[in-house]
């Protein structure tokens, strides 16, 4: 049995049981993570403030059906990044269903996203995160073996204005060594030379 553990959250929901209508993602997931909660057709709360998502079935994302990822800039901004700030943001009870009012490709609104293929590609297995803490991927399962570490080639900050994230790489050793930070709204298509090497993140 595989368990994450995580901060306590308000938010209780019962898991939804795995059904024919589901797609072959989702029904993974649910077998994958004991106790998640679906959320949409391939992507689960596999812990308080984690999303897991698998490749799609079908297309997901209606706004952008229509856009290519060879279409998509290497990085791109909606503001101007504020100030860096040594204050985190808190953050209310992770939603049950999250907005999807702001989707972008796969990356619900409120999240940090992390893809394991470039250009944000609809075959990547995305994790994303809600609240404001330090996350070591190598702790997090990854479905079908291994770890979550060393896998990411993209990324969306979806969260909320005014907040950044960090993002780290363990040194082997004894020390987390900061690669770069990011601040809403930003993606980056590819991860240059970090590409396959991040180990960790400190979301807002």
């Amino acid at each position: 049995m595989v368990i994450l553990t995580s901060a306590a959250s308000p938010v209780q929901a019962k898991s939804l049981p795995a059904t024919p209508q589901h797609s072959m993602a989702l029904q993974s997931l649910l077998d994958y993570y004991p106790g998640s909660i679906a959320i949409d057709e391939n992507t689960v709360r596999a812990a308080p403030g984690v999303l897991v998502t698998l490749p799609a079935d079908h297309p997901r994302d209606k706004r952008f059906a229509n856009t290519t990822a060879a279409e998509m800039p290497t990085v791109t901004k909606r503001i101007a990044p504020p100030a860096p700030s040594a204050v985190h943001v808190a953050k209310n009870a992770e939603p049950i269903s999250p907005a999807a009012d702001d989707y972008f490709y796969g990356c619900y609104y409120e999240y940090l996203c992390l893809y394991t293929e470039p250009n944000l590609h609809p075959s990547s297995a995305i994790i994303s995160f809600y609240y404001c803490q330090f996350k070591n991927l190598g702790a997090i399962p990854f479905p079908g073996g291994g770890y979550w570490n060393d896998r990411i080639s993209s990324w969306v900050n979806n969260q909320t204005p005014n907040t950044a994230s960090h993002f780290y790489n363990w040194n082997g050793v004894n020390q987390w060594t900061l690669l770069f930070s990011s601040y809403v709204f930003e993606y980056n298509t590819g991860m240059g030379p970090y590409d396959n090497i991040l180990d960790a993140v400190r979301v807002c």
